[in-house]
């Protein structure tokens, strides 16, 4: 396969290959290996950046199992400063073991660009997350999301917290279904709850009501009995109607 993207902020180039093999075990029905090089040029014909990938992924005849391994190397010329061999291994996992409930899961380890220091780190990142269905009407799916950040040469931290978040959705009937966000950022210190109303009058016309709420860590001194206070808070209401003539 061969792509270009003349469209884009920079100029997009990729060519890359993939292969499905077929097999006759009892748990494992193929792997797909694949490989590709990706490259970006600035308007000017600067090389910005360059990238090898190889990986391969399986899929299971068990419980709808996918996983699969990654292994790219790039290098990238970021605020006039050239990064080479920032390498990363990435793997991946995702099941559904029951109608009612599915996981996935991916992480990441190797180098990158700490883009507000202009430095490389060692990163890692890590991804984990559900869809449970414990009732027709209702669906539950729970998050987290984690990134580190070390400086390559000294270790010193660049960045370290992560995001965990769940969704409730609750589907009334056709018409009205009702959605509730909850999330906790630990880069801000910050709690997020945000309830929708969704009132469906036709496929293309809908009806929104909601609120956003979010409290902060703002405690004024180390003898402030308040933690979490409301920082703030907003309304909204929203009409899609169509038309027709």
């Amino acid at each position: 396969q061969i792509g270009f993207d003349p469209y884009a902020d920079y100029r997009n180039a990729s060519i890359g290959t993939s292969y499905v093999f077929y097999t006759n075990r009892k748990w494992l029905d193929r792997l797909v290996p694949n490989t590709y090089e990706f490259r970006r040029w600035n308007f000017d014909g600067d090389l910005k950046t360059q990238q090898h990938f190889l990986g391969i992924d399986a899929e299971t005849r068990v419980a709808q199992t996918n996983f699969g391994i990654g292994y790219s190397n790039q290098a990238e010329k970021f605020a006039g400063v050239e990064f080479n061999h920032l390498w990363r291994v990435n793997v991946y996992f995702n099941s559904t073991p029951f109608d009612w409930l599915s996981l996935y899961a991916s992480a990441s380890q190797g180098e990158g660009i700490a883009r507000f220091a202009v430095e490389k780190g060692q990163e890692t990142y890590i991804n984990v997350g559900a869809t449970l269905k414990p009732m027709d009407q209702l669906n539950i799916q729970p998050y987290f999301d984690y990134a580190h950040s070390d400086d390559a040469e000294t270790d010193a931290e660049f960045f370290k917290g992560y995001i965990a978040r769940t969704r409730f959705q609750y589907q009334f009937n056709r018409e009205l279904s009702a959605r509730l966000v909850v999330q906790y950022d630990d880069f801000e210190r910050r709690w997020e709850v945000d309830p929708l109303l969704t009132y469906r009058l036709s496929p293309f016309s809908v009806f929104y009501a909601g609120s956003t709420y979010n409290y902060d860590e703002l405690r004024a001194g180390p003898n402030d009995p308040r933690r979490w206070t409301l920082s703030s808070r907003q309304f909204f209401m929203k009409l899609q109607y169509l038309f027709q003539s």
